[in-house]
């Protein structure tokens, strides 16, 4: 029994390391990497797989970005409430928003407006 090809993860949402190695009749989970969230799906490897260039069947998992991870610098003339969300530091004015977006390299930073 041979294993199928690992999946190559073609963007910065999801994470496929469990599904490396596996072997006929084996599954493997594929996840949101952080700071993406989402149900995971899995990666089916056929029964008694004997080809070696057989890829594994699986979906991608719906991952969505809702959240700035923790630890990002904040911009000046913000602050993060905990009950009203992003406000407008004393001395500044406007409607605040923040959200988060992940770059080319696959990390993330806040986005500032208002």
């Amino acid at each position: 029994i041979e294993a199928c090809l690992p999946i190559i993860a073609d963007g910065c949402d999801i994470d496929v390391s469990d599904c490396r190695s596996v072997q006929g009749g084996e599954s493997c989970e594929i996840k949101c990497k952080d700071p993406y969230t989402g149900p995971s799906t899995y990666g089916t490897c056929p029964e008694g797989n004997i080809n070696t260039s057989e890829v594994l069947t699986w979906s991608r998992p719906q991952c969505a970005l809702t959240n700035c991870p923790q630890g990002l610098v904040v911009q000046d003339g913000y602050i993060k409430d905990s009950i009203l969300g992003w406000i407008c530091a004393n001395g500044f004015k406007g409607d605040a928003s923040v959200n988060c977006s992940i770059n080319d390299a696959c990390e993330a930073e806040c986005v500032y407006g208002g």
